[in-house]
């Protein structure tokens, strides 16, 4: 596990579980983007080319 997935677990410990359960999808997304705001157009580009 690398450095910045464990800071992001340590800061979800702190949130509600609902934050946290949104946060960590922007949290995942923004590990593998780099850009959390474009994970849904990412995603929405993935589909249309399946």
């Amino acid at each position: 596990m690398d450095q910045k997935t464990e800071n992001c677990q340590h800061w979800l410990r702190f949130e509600d579980q609902e934050r946290s359960a949104v946060f960590s999808t922007f949290c995942r997304w923004g590990l593998q983007q780099q850009e959390p705001n474009s994970q849904y157009l990412h995603g929405e580009q993935q589909a249309e080319d399946l």
